[in-house]
C-alpha cells in the first residue's frame, strides 16, 4: 500500500493432503501495496492495489516447488473454520502486483489449495468472490452499485464528508483506494470480529437481493457493516467488489485453470509418475474442468462435486448439461 496507484497495461492476463511438489507455484514478489497498475475482473482497464501501507517482506510465500508443508503454510486460521476474509485479500494484493498471467495462476492455485485443504466449505464462497459474482452468471444477480451510494456510505461509515470523499476520489480515481485510505485513518474503541469470506459474499448477496421501498437504506446498512468491520486492504475490495470491478486483472479462465491444478495437487501422490506424466494430468484436469463449466457454467453445482471426487474423471459425469441453465462458450 505504497504510494497512490500508477496505471500500466496489463500484459496479458476433497481435501486429501499431498506430499507432491507443486511446480507451478511461485513466490510473489515484494510489493507496495496500491503501487500495482489494475484491471478488474470484468471491466476496468488497468490493474492496482487499493491499499497504500508496504506490506510486510515476513508474509508466508510459497516457493516455485510447494510441498505439503508450505501449503499447510498457508492455513493461518483454524482448520474447518471460516477463511477470514483477508486470507483473499492478500492473495489479491500479490494478484496486483504482477502482470505475468503464470504468476497470477500460480497465487491463486495455491490459495485453492490451502482453503481446500483446511475449510473446503468455504471453496466455493472464496470463487465467487474471485470471479466477482454472488450467484451463477444466468440468475441475473448483480452487483454494481453506483458511486453516488458508495460514497454515502463510504462517509457514514468513517464519519468523513461526502464532499472530502469525492475530492479524492477525483484525485486517485479509484474508490477502493479511498476506502483503504479512509479505513486507514480512522480510529475505532472496540474492534469489530473480521470479516469471512462466507460472510462477506452472503452480504454481498443481501445487498444485490434488496429490493422495494427503502431498499437504498438497506444496502447502505449492509455496506456499513462490512466496512466497520473491514481493515484498509479489505475496505478497498470491499468497495472495488461493489462496484463491480476488482482492477486486479484477475479473468475467469485464470479461475478454472487455478481450480484445476489444486484439485490436480490435492489428489496427486509421489507413485503418480514422473514429470512428463504430470503435466498431462495437470493439462487433462484443466480440460475437463473448463469442458464441464462451459456445458454447466454453475459454481454452485462444480465446486461440490469437484471437492466431492476423488478422480477428476469422474466430474463430467455429475456435472454436465442442465436444463435452464443456458451453455457458455470455452
Amino acid at each position: 500500500l505504497g504510494a497512490v496507484a500508477k496505471e500500466k497495461k496489463e500484459s496479458g492476463k476433497g481435501t486429501t493432503t499431498s506430499p507432491v511438489a507443486d511446480p507451478s507455484v511461485v513466490a510473489s514478489p515484494s510489493k507496495s501495496a496500491m503501487s500495482s497498475p489494475s484491471k478488474s475482473t470484468m471491466s476496468s482497464p488497468s490493474k492496482s492495489s487499493p491499499s497504500k501501507k508496504k506490506k510486510s517482506s515476513s508474509k508466508t510465500v510459497v516457493p516455485p516447488t510447494a510441498t505439503s508443508a508450505e501449503i499447510d503454510a498457508k492455513v493461518t486460521w483454524e482448520k474447518g473454520a471460516p477463511v477470514p476474509f483477508t486470507v483473499l485479500t492478500e492473495a489479491f494484493e500479490d494478484i496486483a502486483d504482477t502482470t505475468k498471467r503464470l504468476e497470477i495462476q500460480n497465487i491463486l492455485t495455491a490459495t485453492f489449495r490451502a482453503i481446500m485443504r483446511a475449510s473446503p466449505s468455504e471453496l466455493l464462497a472464496t470463487v465467487y468472490l474471485c470471479t466477482n459474482r454472488v450467484s451463477p452468471a444466468h440468475e441475473g444477480l448483480e452487483l454494481g452499485l453506483g458511486d453516488s451510494t458508495l460514497i454515502k456510505a463510504l462517509a457514514q461509515a468513517t464519519g468523513r464528508k461526502e464532499s472530502a470523499i469525492k475530492e479524492n476520489l477525483e484525485e486517485v480515481g479509484d474508490l477502493g483506494i479511498v476506502a483503504a485510505q479512509s479505513r486507514g485513518r480512522q480510529k475505532q474503541m472496540f474492534k469489530p470480529k473480521p470479516l469471512t469470506v462466507g460472510g462477506v459474499l452472503k452480504t454481498f448477496r443481501e445487498i444485490a437481493e434488496s429490493e422495494g421501498a427503502k431498499s437504498q437504506d438497506r444496502k447502505i446498512k449492509l455496506i456499513i457493516k462490512l466496512l466497520a468491520a473491514a481493515s484498509e486492504n479489505e475496505a478497498g475490495y470491499v468497495m472495488r467488489a461493489l462496484q463491480g470491478k476488482l482492477r486486479i486483472g484477475l479473468a475467469e479462465q485464470t479461475v478454472l485453470i487455478a481450480l484445476a491444478h489444486a484439485k490436480y495437487y490435492e489428489g496427486a501422490t509421489e507413485e503418480d509418475g514422473d514429470e512428463e506424466g504430470a503435466k498431462e494430468a495437470r493439462e487433462r484436469a484443466v480440460e475437463i474442468v473448463k469442458s464441464v463449466y462451459s456445458e454447466c457454467p454453475s459454481y454452485d453445482l462444480l465446486i461440490p462435486v469437484l471437492l466431492e471426487c476423488a478422480d477428476i474423471e469422474d466430474v463430467p459425469k455429475k456435472v454436465h448439461f442442465s436444463p435452464g441453465i443456458p451453455v457458455k462458450p470455452m
